[in-house]
């Protein structure tokens, strides 16, 4: 699951920040397939500092859910099935 494997990535520290500040990690690991386009810190980068700061307080939680949903899709999807 997501909550297992993406603590061992080194390539997705600002994800699982961002994840556990949104209070979403502890739902990764429920039951249900989804899949998730999970952007790497250098994808992160390009992301404004300001902009960043702003979706860890907590009073962003609700965008910050937002924004963390754009790289959720329902189902389990393979790459072969991706465009």
């Amino acid at each position: 699951t997501l909550a297992r494997s993406l603590p061992q990535s080194p390539e997705h520290t600002t994800l699982l920040r961002l994840l556990r500040a949104s209070g979403l990690l502890d739902k990764a690991g429920g039951a249900g397939a989804y899949t998730v386009f999970a952007p790497t810190d250098a994808a992160f980068s390009a992301l404004a500092e300001a902009d960043a700061r702003e979706l860890l307080l907590p009073s962003s939680k609700p965008r910050l859910r937002a924004f963390l949903a754009y790289h959720v899709v329902k189902g389990r999807l393979t790459t072969d099935q991706l465009t």
